[in-house]
């Protein structure tokens, strides 16, 4: 898989606030055109996207968060004589810092 490869998609969540804890749902979803190519077996991935649960703590003006969920891809692959596509379903789990930048973003 190269850098110059393209990659589409989507992001969206919603949050909701009790005190200092943030919690919510997030998903993204997108099309990535990444593929490789060795010794007669071509591999390309499709379709992605992930549904995660977030929980957050707010110390403003950052907010360390924990994130995980489901994660799937589309995996395409050939050889020359035969095709096939499967979907693989996983997991994901992240970790971040989120930083206010003013009062309205």
């Amino acid at each position: 898989i190269k850098p110059d490869d393209w990659k589409a998609g989507a992001f969206a969540g919603w949050n909701f606030q009790q005190d200092q804890i943030v919690y919510g749902v997030e998903g993204d979803a997108g099309y990535s055109w990444a593929k490789k190519s060795k010794d007669g077996l071509e591999v390309k991935q499709g379709f992605e996207g992930s549904l995660r649960a977030r929980v957050g703590y707010d110390l403003n003006p950052v907010m360390p968060y924990l994130t995980a969920g489901i994660a799937g891809s589309q995996i395409k692959l050939n050889n020359g004589l035969d095709d096939e596509s499967k979907f693989r379903v996983g997991w994901t789990a992240g970790a971040g810092l989120e930083a206010k930048l003013t009062d309205n973003i």
